[in-house]
């Protein structure tokens, strides 16, 4: 008389099954974004705190490329990342592409940064 329904089959995409409650890609690209921007806002903060009180800067020159390289490459896998959560299917894809997009802010702005820094030693600047 009734047809059983069957369950619907597991839900997946192209990365495998989709589980409940997973820490997912969209929230690892967020946070990458948050860490890059903190790097990038303490790193031009102690810089400008250390010029306005004409304090040492040799040691922040011995650390400000590391960090500065450091920030490149948490933006770039925080952008990678967040291009692997835009293609999943099935998923909420808001959180993915803020990350999408303030990673990839903070990636030119390093590069930015990384120009003028560059510029300004080819001048003679320093």
């Amino acid at each position: 008389m009734f047809k059983r329904r069957e369950k619907p089959p597991q839900a997946q995409d192209s990365f495998g099954p989709r589980t409940a409650g997973g820490f997912g890609l969209e929230r690892a690209s967020v946070i990458a974004a948050i860490l890059a921007f903190l790097l990038i806002g303490g790193e031009v903060f102690v810089a400008q705190y250390l010029q306005a009180n004409h304090t040492a800067l040799s040691f922040f020159t011995i650390f400000d490329p590391a960090l500065t390289c450091l920030t490149a490459l948490l933006a770039l896998a925080g952008l990678i990342v967040g291009v692997l959560a835009v293609l999943r299917r099935e998923r909420k894809r808001l959180l993915a592409i803020l990350g999408l997009a303030f990673n990839g802010l903070f990636l030119l702005l390093v590069l930015v940064l990384y120009a003028i820094n560059v510029s300004g030693w080819m001048r003679g600047g320093g």
